[in-house]
């Protein structure tokens, strides 16, 4: 070797290490995010009772609903190897470890490949590819061990095919290990089984037709055969030696795929879906090709696994990255023989430098795009601990502190953090763990709990539950228990957080617990227009208090909080709370906080900084009208009406676009310019005449505009194609009521208008105005009476013409000292509402006086 065939060697040397540590390292930051996977409480669970007992489990420990039933236990070792690694080292240790596995199995996918003769950036790309492809499933699981015990088993079967690869021998060993690890030996089995299948009936072809097809020679695969079967068989048995119920467990895989209801249930079962699954699709569309294209050399075997494996990935995105590892190496070897000499003279061509800078470029496209088209998982936090999003640790210490009797309900997502926090103290209800809970369990137990289905307290009763662990977004999925407890007198909240709500039963036994408890706030559905209802907003601004107190970083808390205080008509409390959810990056996406906080802009009458709030956020909000609908409002009331309108004229016609058409109308009718609201209602009116919502606002705006008549002839429009519009039937009423030759149809209006919504102040108080005009005082003085009883015990601004009509119609029956203290409300409401001076003063009362 000379001189300079040395220095190319050193050179190609130290090009290719830097690839291998520059793919370690993009497997370690993709790797590298808090651990969100909430399985992993019973996996460390698991391994610190083997290593203390000395046993492996044998029934269910973790779980007080199925502690009788086997528990078919397949993942020991791994359990035992994470629980040792989080024992020293924390989950920090784990987290690493977990990135070292991942880098594992993609340099050992990178190094079979390139002893293939495959090119390195089309191994580099290819291997980036799968990672990319698999990136949303790295998780600390036992799964991880057997993925990288297959991508072992799938760069080895090409090797031996050619000869290339070590003895035999070594395929017992891997079994033994992998039966051990998880029960996704049975993809090593599937790998082997299809490819013995195949090999087999090629020689038959081969005996039969004389033709030569690329595989193994005859000895290789007898080779091949005996020790494959030696290596499952031998493996089998160790399992069952050490506990058989684990020989149950390597089969979970088919009884998970034949079972439509836990493929249905179990999220990482379901079915592909695109463009999130887009990768997948392209690398089973690619790996087609590369075999077609190199028919002349096409190997039987690996078109069988592309099939076999591309079919089960299809039924189940969790065998995705098995596809991947799989499929990666048989892509390379028929892209590398189908287009060799093109890909090294490219190379060539390019040079060394920019080869190496054209396949970086390649990679990155493959790592931005899968972000870009919903591969990557946004949800991963980088860095290490828990991810605070699915372990509710706060939960847990409450739990802990009070330490309450009896048994907890949870929902299945909180299963694992519950063991790895609370057992032994407690036992878990459910967990993650579908091979200790039969089909029937769910389907008659659980699922029908988190319906809230007839019957759910009795079943939590038969089970001796005293207090329900709950999902905060449950009701998205359609879980209604957390909302039937809230209403349900024998329970009762007493703790929340962003994540968690947690119930006990209203029992003496529990009245340390109870002492806690929220009365108000719901966090699962938290309606403050329905508080405001109620008259119960200081109540539940108390209640949050209280919790942003115990809590200064709960989203939830805070933005409740300043929701509670702009419905109360503090908009400078609630920005300043809005703007602490943004300062203090509370919330994860910004949004909500943001568009909260320019509400409170525009009520505090800041429609400018409104304004900024909602364009900061313009490009995550998920709800599009709903930000156009924000910004149209915010520029109506800047006056800024062209950037309005052109805002409306970019929403598509029907319902989106005369909702634009009303925000910007209100608007413009809050700064003053009625005109310019009625021609923009006009004009919506033209386009949609048998709109009722956009009749029923140019009736108002014509109100605005002081033009009663056309507003009158705007609702009885709006009533022609909506007769049991409520408002329309209450504000043409009251139009009708200025004049007395239409009093008695006004009546019959305001009737019909307080029948349809029973409780409405407005509308009781436009049907006891009338009232009062009739002469009816009696009558007018007790519906009036009702409309005051439902402003609650903080009548809001607006409210004091209703305190008015109740003194106008209280004096007329003579009872002056009531009518002089229903003035004075109103009074206390408006100091300088006018018909309420005029009206004490006539009574001889001073308004300072009264």
């Amino acid at each position: 070797m000379t001189a300079a065939d040395v220095h190319t060697n050193g050179r190609r040397w130290a090009g290719e290490t830097i690839l291998v540590l520059t793919l370690a390292a993009v497997c370690f930051g993709l790797a590298l995010h808090q651990e969100a996977d909430v399985d992993l409480g019973f996996h460390l669970k698991t391994g610190e009772h083997v290593l203390r007992t000395g046993t492996v489990p044998q029934k269910d420990i973790f779980s007080y609903t199925n502690s009788h039933k086997d528990w078919p236990l397949h993942y020991w070792i791994p359990d035992v190897l994470m629980y040792g690694v989080y024992a020293r080292w924390g989950i920090s240790g784990l987290i690493l470890a977990k990135c070292v596995v991942v880098a594992l199995i993609f340099l050992v996918l990178y190094g079979g490949i390139r002893r293939l003769g495959v090119v390195w950036p089309l191994a580099l790309i290819l291997v980036v590819w799968a990672l990319v492809m698999a990136r949303p499933r790295f998780s600390i699981r036992p799964l991880l061990g057997s993925q990288l015990l297959l991508a072992i088993l799938a760069v080895w079967w090409m090797q031996a095919r050619s000869g290339r690869a070590p003895a035999f021998r070594f395929l017992p060993v891997l079994f033994m290990v992998w039966a051990n690890v998880h029960a996704g030996m049975v993809y090593g089995v599937i790998l082997l089984g299809t490819v013995c299948g195949v090999e087999v009936l090629k020689s038959l072809v081969t005996r039969v037709t004389g033709a030569k097809l690329v595989g193994f020679a005859p000895g290789r695969l007898r080779s091949l055969m005996v020790w494959s079967g030696i290596g499952v068989a031998v493996s089998v048995f160790i399992v069952w030696v050490m506990n058989p119920l684990s020989v149950k467990g390597l089969l979970l895989p088919f009884q998970f795929y034949r079972s439509e209801f836990f493929m249905s249930v179990i999220e990482e079962y379901g079915h592909v879906s695109f463009p999130r699954d887009s990768l997948f699709g392209l690398m089973l569309l690619g790996a087609a090709g590369a075999l077609v294209l190199n028919r002349r050399n096409l190997d039987w075997s690996e078109l069988a696994l592309v099939g076999v494996f591309g079919f089960l990935a299809a039924t189940s995105v969790r065998i995705i990255i098995v596809f991947g590892i799989v499929v990666v190496p048989i892509l390379a070897r028929n892209v590398q023989e189908g287009f060799g000499e093109r890909l090294t003279g490219t190379r060539r061509r390019m040079g060394p430098g920019v080869a190496l800078a054209s396949t970086l470029a390649a990679c990155a496209a493959l790592l931005v795009g899968a972000y870009a088209y919903g591969t990557g998982n946004r949800a991963l936090r980088p860095g290490f601990g828990f991810d605070a999003r699915t372990f509710p640790e706060k939960a847990f210490r409450f739990i802990d502190d009070m330490r309450p009797d009896g048994e907890i309900f949870n929902s299945d997502m909180w299963g694992g953090p519950m063991i790895l926090h609370l057992y032994p103290r407690y036992k878990v209800f459910v967990d993650g763990r579908q091979e200790v809970y039969e089909e029937d369990f769910w389907r008659r137990v659980y699922f029908p709990i988190l319906a809230g289905a007839p019957g759910w307290d009795e079943i939590l009763e038969r089970y001796g539950v005293n207090l329900a662990l709950l999902r905060n977004t449950g009701q998205r999925y359609g879980h209604r228990i957390s909302e039937v407890m809230w209403e349900s007198p024998d329970w009762v909240l007493v703790y929340w957080d962003d994540l968690v709500s947690l119930f006990a039963r209203n029992r003496d036994r529990n009245r340390r617990l109870l002492e806690t408890g929220y009365r108000v706030v719901y966090p699962d559905g938290f309606d403050v227009e329905a508080i405001r209802s109620e008259g119960r907003l200081e109540e539940a601004a108390d209640e949050l208090e209280r919790k942003v107190r115990e809590d200064p970083g709960s989203w939830r808390a805070n933005l409740y909080l300043a929701e509670t205080y702009l419905a109360a008509e503090r908009p400078e409390r609630a920005h300043e709370i809005f703007r602490g959810i943004l300062d203090r990056g509370l919330m994860e996406s910004p949004v909500a906080a943001s568009f909260g906080l320019g509400d409170a802009f525009l009520e505090a009458g800041f429609p400018d900084s409104a304004l900024a709030c909602y364009r900061s956020v313009r490009r995550d909000a998920r709800d599009d009208l709903l930000w156009r609908l924000k910004e149209i409002r915010a520029l109506g009331m800047l006056g800024q009406d062209k950037d309005a309108q052109d805002l409306v004229r970019g929403i598509p016609e029907g319902r989106g676009r005369s909702d634009a058409q009303s925000v910007l109308a209100r608007a413009l009718l809050d700064g003053g310019r009625g005109g310019a609201a009625v021609r923009v209602l006009e004009e919506a009116v033209r386009r949609e005449p048998r709109n009722p919502e956009l009749c029923y606002g140019l009736g108002l705006a014509y109100e605005e505009a002081g033009r009663p008549s056309d507003a009158e002839a705007a609702y009885r429009e709006a009533l022609s194609w909506k007769p049991d519009f409520s408002q329309a039937l209450n504000n043409l009423a009251w139009i009708l009521a200025a004049d007395a030759r239409k009093l008695e149809e006004a009546g019959s209006l305001a009737e019909k208008a307080a029948a349809l919504v029973p409780g409405d102040p407005q509308v009781l108080d436009t049907l006891g105005w009338i009232q009062y005009l009739r002469g009816e005082n009696r009558a007018a003085v007790t519906t009036l009476a009702a409309a005051v009883g439902e402003l609650g015990a903080s009548p809001g601004p607006g409210s004091e013409d209703i305190f008015y009509h109740l003194g106008a119609a209280l004096e007329r029956t003579g009872d002056q000292a009531a009518a002089v203290e229903a003035y004075g409300r109103a009074l206390a409401i408006d100091p300088e509402y006018s018909l309420g001076i005029s009206a004490l003063e006539r009574l001889g009362v001073s308004p300072g006086n009264r």
